[in-house]
């Protein structure tokens, strides 16, 4: 087994775990919140399980890469952060809806030679050498440091590094920064925070008028 196919075994695992801590999170948001949150080597034991155990003459991380795939690396250390330590996600600032447009815009320039529909231009291709992906997430890890959420460079940086390394399953740079997942992710950001916050100056005009 080479290293990109531990990352991918490793990364089904990361998924599940992940979903795991989301239902407890949740459940602890809705329900008592007695006794402490589960320690974070329970959710490596997670990831183990799945990428280990015997099922169906296989392990459940190769039934799950072959039913969706590997995630971007990006995903991966994500969904890693949010399994094992839920407060050193990298937050989203005030004005993250930028970001969340920025990928989603980056996402729209991709797509088309994602699935091989001629454009006159294959951006896609661009991801099999280093200096067109980071000359392209350039302006993005500008912007992201520039509203202080130098998290989210360190992440991107994490990515490339990755993929740098040959940890990553694909030969393409792209497919170790983003996939759909991430960008139904950015996405949702991009609708919920300015909705969000349209919803608070609602609610704050109308305690101000039922206060006069």
């Amino acid at each position: 087994m080479n290293r990109a196919d531990a990352f991918g075994l490793l990364s089904q695992g990361v998924i599940v775990a992940a979903a795991v801590r989301t239902t407890v999170l949740v459940g602890r948001r809705n329900g008592p919140r007695e006794g402490r949150a589960p320690r974070p080597w329970v959710f490596a034991l997670v990831v183990a399980a799945v990428v280990a155990v015997p099922f169906a003459g296989t392990t459940a991380a190769r039934e799950l890469r072959a039913l969706w795939g590997d995630p971007s690396a990006t995903s991966a250390l994500l969904l890693a952060m949010l399994a094992a330590w839920p407060s050193a996600l990298p937050a989203l600032p005030r004005t993250g809806s930028l970001l969340a447009f920025a990928c989603l815009a980056g996402a729209a320039l991709l797509g088309p030679t994602f699935v091989g529909w001629p454009t006159g231009i294959d951006i896609h291709g661009w991801g099999f050498t280093a200096w067109p992906v980071l000359l392209a997430t350039a302006p993005w890890c500008a912007l992201a440091w520039h509203l202080r959420a130098d998290a989210w460079v360190a992440v991107v940086g994490s990515a490339l590094v990755l993929w740098g390394t040959g940890c990553v399953p694909s030969d393409n740079a792209w497919d170790a920064l983003v996939d759909p997942g991430l960008v139904a992710w950015a996405a949702a950001m991009g609708i919920a925070r300015p909705a969000g916050s349209a919803a608070r100056r609602r609610a704050a005009v109308r305690s101000l008028r039922a206060a006069a």
